[in-house]
């Protein structure tokens, strides 16, 4: 296997599936599949002049006022975010010099956006191990990330890397090239991410094109069952699904 091109930090704790209920998003009501808690992260704390607030990790994504996609950690002053509400200007976003767990939401639909304390967040990490099931599981399979900045398609790049690094040796296929912008496999699939232009993908037999956190904000929810609704922290969405089918520990 080619050496690995730089080391990633990321890592979930555990993995829990999640079957029964929704959650509030710009699109409506979208499944969810599971939630994660990851290792300790520095705490961020976003605040707008509106009041509302998350604490997150610093690659948490929000949406700028034309939707593309921002770390919170690039964020600055004035800039304008969309809420629930609609746009809103940031107030103060920075570090508080303390660590916690993280709590990251798969989200079945086409974005993974959810509204997190109302603030419109994105949802990477879910994607990212779909895309490396499908390259490793279907042969000569050619997957496209595509982001309207390089930045957001090299955060999916990255998990999708760290993730592989873990898979266990029985299932993991083999790499022929491995690195920031591709990874190719020794079954004939490769994976590709790209900025998005008026040529990206050109000349390309797509299988599967991707067009573009755990914190502790609030989430609106939805019991599929009982049509339930009720407000939820991650942390507390978390401790009640523990007893349920755990994936990794």
């Amino acid at each position: 296997m080619p050496q690995l091109s730089e080391t990633i930090d990321r890592k979930f704790t555990e993995v829990l599936n999640v079957n029964d209920w929704l959650i509030d998003t710009d699109t409506g009501w979208e499944p969810i599949n599971d939630i994660k808690q990851t290792i300790e992260y520095e705490i961020w704390h976003l605040k707008l002049v509106t009041g509302q607030y998350i604490d997150c990790a610093d690659d948490h994504i929000v949406f700028r006022n034309d939707y593309s996609e921002v770390f919170v950690k690039d964020l600055l002053v004035g800039d304008l975010i969309l809420t629930k509400q609609g746009p809103a200007a940031v107030k103060s976003c920075k570090s508080i010099g303390k660590q916690d767990h993280m709590y990251d939401l798969g989200i079945e639909s086409k974005n993974h956006r959810f509204y997190s304390n109302d603030i419109l967040s994105h949802n990477t990490t879910t994607a990212a191990g779909y895309l490396l099931w499908y390259a490793m599981f279907i042969p000569d399979s050619t997957i496209l990330i595509a982001a309207h900045k390089y930045t957001g398609a090299q955060e999916i790049m990255q998990r999708l890397r760290y993730a592989y690094e873990l898979c266990p040796d029985i299932i993991r296929c083999g790499v022929t090239s491995y690195n920031k912008q591709s990874i190719e496999f020794d079954n004939g699939s490769r994976i590709v991410a790209q900025t998005t232009t008026e040529t990206t993908g050109r000349g390309m037999s797509l299988s599967l094109l991707y067009c573009l956190d755990g914190d502790t904000s609030m989430v609106r929810i939805r019991n599929k069952k009982t049509l339930i609704e009720e407000d939820i922290s991650l942390t507390n969405l978390y401790q009640r699904l523990s007893p349920l089918t755990k994936i990794i520990t």
